[in-house]
């Protein structure tokens, strides 16, 4: 997929590809009732879609050896980082909390995850 990162503009992602819909919902901030963001709601046959495509990325999946899939996940959290910023302002902007809970919480996992190898 190669997709540029929007943090206003939210799609369904199923098997790889971006997904909109017909039918849309809002994000809410708990803490102001303000509407944010339109966010797209998943059909039946997306959600179908979705269950297979995650059927059928498992199977190699299941075969990698533990230190790749290791390596795989810590790959795609840094690839994240970047991002974090961003991340925590959607996360918290839907949650009610001020952006540095996320991010100090985020980075606290981190630690207690390791990055070390």
């Amino acid at each position: 997929m190669t997709a540029t990162l929007s943090f206003d503009k939210f799609n369904n992602i199923v098997g790889g590809e971006l997904r909109g819909s017909n039918h849309t919902s809002h994000a809410v901030d708990p803490s102001t009732r303000e509407e944010l963001w339109e966010i797209p709601i998943a059909s039946k046959q997306d959600v179908d879609d979705a269950v297979g495509a995650a059927r059928k990325a498992f199977l190699p999946w299941r075969e990698t050896p533990f230190e790749q899939r290791v390596a795989a996940i810590k790959a795609w959290g840094e690839a994240c980082r970047p991002y974090l910023k961003q991340f925590g302002h959607v996360v918290t902007m839907e949650g009610g909390k001020p952006v540095c809970v996320f991010t100090c919480y985020a980075f606290d996992r981190r630690e207690k995850i390791g990055t070390d190898s």
